[in-house]
């Protein structure tokens, strides 16, 4: 594996950040293929999956969660939930991939909020 995959920008941004970012799923894939860390954190606490959900790249977004994204890693970053992020920035395919890939409805975010309310 070539070590330029696991490199970060001043912002703790790896290249998989990037591709998710712009909606490249085709680099995303590649990346992924070469062993990217699919959960890496950036300086914000933000993993490629929930920028990839705040940018509305839906096909990335399932990329992502079939190559083992963790989706509900709000609880160890006290962060909002994969699908709180969706619901937020109002892409409904993203809501519907989320629900589909088995996430709960019902989950709460850092706040107690229910999505479903």
């Amino acid at each position: 594996m070539d070590s330029c995959f696991w490199l970060c920008n001043e912002y703790q941004e790896t290249p998989l950040h990037y591709a998710a970012r712009r909606g490249s799923k085709i680099i995303v894939f590649i990346l992924l293929n070469n062993e990217a860390n699919v959960n890496a954190i950036d300086k914000w606490k933000l993993t490629a999956l929930e920028i990839a959900i705040k940018e509305g790249h839906t096909e990335v977004v399932e990329l992502l969660m079939d190559k083992g994204a963790i989706y509900e890693f709000h609880y160890i970053r006290n962060q909002p939930t994969a699908l709180h992020i969706a619901a937020e920035t109002l892409y409904p395919n993203i809501v519907e991939l989320l629900i589909k890939k088995g996430i709960n409805v019902n989950i709460k975010d850092k706040l107690c909020v229910l999505t479903n309310k």
